[in-house]
């Protein structure tokens, strides 16, 4: 190996805003460039509870569904954009 870095890999974060944090029925997700990317919440113990396809620069998600707590909200792009947040729902 030549210790180079593979930048093949890597991956960037996507610029996101999320509220109301903290959240009772619904989130918006606001991205600064609308593309396709992959919803995921997952709980404490890492489990994934909720999942969406996103494709608009603002989305609605709806989480009525979601028991009380700390969530971590990841979204991933196709071209290896990557944007991790937490929210607690009430």
């Amino acid at each position: 190996k030549d210790g180079g870095i593979n930048t093949q890999n890597l991956q960037h974060e996507i610029a996101m805003v999320l509220y109301p944090n903290p959240a009772t029925q619904h989130l918006i997700i606001d991205r600064r460039q609308p593309s396709k990317a992959k919803l995921f919440i997952k709980n404490t113990i890492g489990q994934v509870v909720y999942e969406q396809q996103l494709s608009k620069a603002n989305e609605f998600v709806d989480i009525a569904q979601l028991a009380p707590g700390l969530y971590l909200l990841m979204l991933s792009t196709e071209d290896g954009g990557l944007a991790t947040k937490k929210f607690v729902m009430h």
